[in-house]
């Protein structure tokens, strides 16, 4: 989530201590977490596509990108990624999933 809090800091120009209403002070990480929170999408099943690359002259898809962005990631070890093949049956699982927020 850190990762996530970082982003939305530097897109909002959010300090900690941006403005204070009584005696709370906005925005802290906790109440931009929360915000995040309220918003959260989960994917399942999501056919991602293939990116073409080259390797000494020859086209392979190594790599596989999402629709969505800003993917949550995990520093705790457990698998929150799994990706499957067409039978559907695990391939791999990852604690984290690069993105492409660009699309």
């Amino acid at each position: 989530m850190t990762n996530l809090i970082g982003e939305l800091r530097t897109l909002a120009v959010a300090g900690t201590n941006d403005y204070s209403l009584g005696t709370t002070n906005y925005w802290t990480d906790d109440q931009l977490q929360t915000v995040l929170d309220r918003h959260q999408l989960t994917i399942v099943r999501e056919e991602l596509y293939p990116v073409e690359q080259y390797e000494g002259g020859t086209l392979v898809y190594k790599e596989h990108r999402s629709q969505y962005g800003n993917y949550e990631t995990t520093s705790g070890g457990t698998a929150i990624f799994e990706v499957e093949n067409a039978a559907g049956s695990t391939y791999a699982t990852y604690a984290t999933c690069a993105t492409d927020s660009a699309d």
